[in-house]
């Protein structure tokens, strides 16, 4: 098999998969029912901080993002 071919359809099955995952998950967009106020009898709980697990989730997409772009410096270079 040529690397062309190999490629296509490499792609032709991303693409059909993308496209089963798109189409079998718009029947779950779904909203609750029973509006309103979210809190009717007071006292209420306040609303959560940024805790420890969102500070790491940050850190490690900053630390991705540095090396993606160390790796595309280190492409360049060379």
């Amino acid at each position: 098999m040529s690397k062309d071919l190999k490629s296509c359809v490499v792609f032709f099955l991303l693409a059909i998969t993308i496209m089963v995952l798109m189409g079998s998950t718009q029947s779950v967009y779904a909203q609750p029912g029973g509006g309103g106020n979210p809190c009717p009898f007071p006292p209420c709980n306040p609303d959560v901080p940024i805790s420890g697990i969102e500070i790491l989730l940050a850190a490690g997409g900053l630390l991705g993002a540095k090396r993606i772009l160390g790796l595309n410096k280190k492409s360049k270079n060379h």
